[in-house]
């Protein structure tokens, strides 16, 4: 999907620049005039009236204005991924798995394969030696349907891994003309939310925004107004969403409060099709959400249409 957009952008108008990383900000009486970029050993200026910072988790363009730290923090979960063969995941299905620290996915794909994800504590990575087979045999595996799942499973492409500080919303307007969208502006848990719907509707709000800023129509005359109105319809289409997935988050890991939650929704689907349009926006597409039957930390999790 990436690549597809990516290209549509440049049939559209957009020049693409292809292996080139942002060394600096340009701004000038407090405002951002736009980047300097690094490809090999040359470095090119860019001006531009609004930047948008779509660099995911890394926020590549707003980590520039924050001050540096002497002693950053160490990340407290490790993300990983990879492709499986002979897993017991039945097709068209979604295993949802809670253990201690942290939880996963298993869902089949094509050509046979499977996809886990999964995340746990960095303490409990550093103890499987950061083997990241050995942490879903030892801490993933804590899991009963886990275990049952993946007993024969084997890695069939390379690990990825990456780092996760934490999950929450940051400043989705850090200066005046720069913007920022997606993870960058928010990064929701994805076991509660979907982050590339997120990503594609902070994506339209910006591009609306700006669009009024450039043509002189509604309130945005000045970059403060921009700023202002894209952090104000942020926060309107964004506030509710991402309060509800935290409070989802917190509950999924005390002992006691997420069985009865299962349980509880397990029996009405009426109620998991509106945790699904809080988790997901009023415009949830239509059809059955809820099909989604009970989770224990134990136990099989869920047939979710759709992956």
């Amino acid at each position: 999907m990436d690549e597809r957009l990516l290209r549509r952008a440049a049939a559209a108008g957009a020049h693409v620049i292809e292996n080139a990383s942002v060394s600096n900000l340009i701004i000038d009486d407090g405002c951002l005039r736009g980047v300097n970029l690094k490809q090999g050993t040359a470095e090119t200026s860019y001006c531009a009236p609004i930047t948008i910072d779509a660099t995911g988790r890394a926020r590549a363009l707003t980590r520039h204005l924050l001050p540096r730290r002497k002693n950053p923090q160490r990340p407290p979960m490790i993300a990983f991924k990879t492709h499986l063969t002979d897993t017991g995941v039945a097709a068209a299905v979604c295993e949802i798995y809670f253990y201690r620290g942290g939880y996963g996915g298993l869902s089949s794909i094509e050509a046979g394969l499977c996809n886990l994800c999964f995340i746990a504590s960095a303490r409990d990575v550093r103890a499987c030696d950061a083997d990241p087979d050995r942490v879903m045999r030892e801490v993933v595996c804590e899991n009963q349907r886990a275990r049952l799942t993946l007993e024969h499973a084997r890695a069939h492409s390379q690990w990825l891994a990456v780092s996760l500080v934490g999950f929450g919303r940051h400043e989705v307007a850090p200066a005046k003309g720069l913007l920022a969208v997606g993870d960058a502006a928010s990064f929701i848990d994805p076991f509660t939310g979907s982050g590339m719907l997120m990503a594609l509707e902070s994506g339209e709000l910006a591009a609306s925004a700006i669009s009024d800023y450039l043509n002189a129509k509604g309130p945005s005359k000045s970059l403060a107004d921009l700023r202002h109105q894209y952090t104000a319809a942020y926060h309107r289409v964004f506030d509710s969403r991402l309060r509800v997935c935290s409070l989802i988050r917190r509950a999924a890991f005390v002992p006691g409060l997420a069985e009865a939650a299962i349980h509880v929704f397990a029996a009405s689907k009426r109620l998991r099709r509106r945790l699904a349009h809080a988790t997901r926006g009023p415009a949830a597409p239509e059809g059955d959400p809820g099909r989604v039957p009970a989770v224990t930390r134990d136990d099989a999790c869920a047939p979710v249409r759709g992956g």
